[in-house]
């Protein structure tokens, strides 16, 4: 998993080497379009959080008012979990580093 996670990490800044990240921007893109090695399985889980989720309008808006805007990336503190939770429950949490919250909620 840690050289799953580190492979990505490099796709996503090459030349980071474990370093943290500067900077992302939230974009759309396909989920086709997204490299992934070989053999990787990918699971959407919907249930992790005991949160209730918002209705589907809150999410796009929360998705389109977000768009193209930058922000500081940090693997504990504001990854893709904090984003995703912040826009489906309002409340932005990651279970897989073991964090509470990030500095979205």
């Amino acid at each position: 998993m840690q050289r799953l996670c580190r492979s990505f990490l490099h796709q996503m800044a090459p030349g980071a080497a474990g370093g943290p990240l500067r900077r992302t921007s939230i974009r759309r893109q396909l989920i086709t379009e997204i490299k992934v090695p070989p053999g990787t399985r990918i699971r959407v889980n919907n249930n992790k959080h005991q949160l209730w989720p918002y209705p589907p309008e809150l999410l796009l808006y929360r998705c389109q008012a977000l768009l193209h805007h930058q922000f500081s990336y940090d693997l504990l503190h504001l990854n893709s979990e904090h984003f995703v939770t912040f826009v489906r429950y309002g409340r932005a949490v990651c279970t897989q580093v073991g964090s509470t919250e990030g500095p979205m909620t």
